[in-house]
């Protein structure tokens, strides 16, 4: 009879029984770990990291809306810098343009003050001559008088007054 060969899982001191027993035991643990703590642990991963992704989503939309809000603004501000040049040019040109009707119509006042100056002075000498032309006629009228009442008779003295007072009127 040949002697029983060797067992190789028997030479390296594995007992079946021992070794069926703990491999039960790992699945039973390994079961049990699936069960209740790798499932919620990882669900619970899985939300946290859905959270994060939503948070990352959510912060990327409100950066893109800042940016958006930035840009409307700077428009608005542009805009409104462009309005307000605008109302500062308006306002200028209103303004020279009412400095210039001011002048105008300061310069016409000015001219109508001087043409009524002249006219009035005009008159006044026209009336200065008036009354030192009737002055000198009535002295001429008398020295003629008594020149000729000296040497002249009454009735030539009357015709050379009346002729006298024809050129000076």
């Amino acid at each position: 009879m040949a002697a029983p060969e060797p067992n190789f899982i028997g030479t390296l001191g594995l007992n079946w029984k021992l070794f069926l027993a703990q491999l039960v035991n790992f699945g039973v643990v390994l079961f049990i770990l699936w069960r209740w703590v790798f499932k919620p642990v990882g669900g619970a991963l899985e939300g946290r990291r859905q959270k994060i992704e939503k948070a990352v989503r959510d912060a990327e939309e409100i950066e893109k809306r800042m940016a958006e809000v930035a840009q409307t603004t700077e428009n608005k501000i542009s805009k409104a810098r462009a309005e307000a040049d605008g109302l500062m040019a308006k306002a200028e040109k209103q303004a020279a343009d009412i400095r210039e009707q001011t002048v105008a119509a300061a310069r016409i006042e000015a001219e109508r003050m001087l043409a009524g100056t002249r006219e009035t002075i005009e008159n006044e000498k026209d009336k200065m001559f008036k009354e030192v032309r009737e002055e000198v006629a009535a002295l001429t009228v008398m020295a003629a008088e008594k020149i000729l009442r000296q040497e002249m008779k009454p009735e030539k003295q009357k015709e050379l007054t009346a002729e006298a007072l024809k050129i000076l009127k």
